[in-house]
């Protein structure tokens, strides 16, 4: 039988070693079915811009764009736009590491959602050079397993050099490609698990 563990008649040290990896790489390919699920059904291609030239724009005109969008495929509703610019105002969402992560003030979109715009040269955020934007919507019914990623997703972004792998990519399929890869290589190097 697939993913079986042969153990002695009276388990021994070694057995009990085999049950234990066993049991971890059975929960790590649960967490990467997981990943890939999500990941799925939160990015959409629809919602990805690459390489923007930043020249004369302003961080409420790119907000505003990717806001537009989700808009117009249902994530959210007209109030959306203001309330992100009330979160920024509030606190600046940009990371050192070079994204910046707006996102509403309340938990009101209709459905969970990231829109992606990556640039062709940082701008200024607060603070901080940002060549990546991820504008997220959440929804307050689908928030537990939004943050189960959502979680894992700021981990990986907080990590220059993450940012600028994503931000290199070619298309929406190589940026989450390189997402998902990074996300398990998150999940087989955690040991805590």
């Amino acid at each position: 039988y697939e993913g079986s563990v042969f153990i002695k008649p009276i388990p021994i040290e070694r057995d009990l070693v085999k049950i234990e990896k066993r049991v971890n790489a059975k929960r790590k390919l649960e967490q990467k079915f997981f990943i890939n699920e999500q990941i799925n059904k939160i990015f959409n291609e629809n919602l990805y811009f690459n390489q923007i030239d930043p020249s004369g724009l302003e961080i409420t005109d790119i907000i505003k764009q990717m806001n537009q969008k989700m808009l117009e495929l249902g994530y959210v509703d007209e109030g959306f736009y203001n309330s992100i610019l009330k979160r920024e105002q509030m606190a600046p969402t940009s990371f050192p590491s070079g994204i910046a992560v707006p996102h509403s003030v309340e938990l009101n979109a209709f459905r969970n959602g990231i829109s992606i715009l990556t640039l062709q040269e940082p701008i200024v955020w607060s603070n901080n050079e940002v060549s990546v934007i991820a504008l997220v919507a959440i929804n307050r019914k689908e928030l537990k397993e939004f943050n189960k990623l959502f979680e894992i997703f700021i981990e990986i972004v907080s990590e220059p050099y993450n940012v600028q792998q994503l931000r290199k990519s070619e298309n929406y399929y190589e940026f989450i490609s390189k997402l998902k890869m990074m996300m398990y290589e998150l999940i087989d190097n955690n040991d805590s698990d």
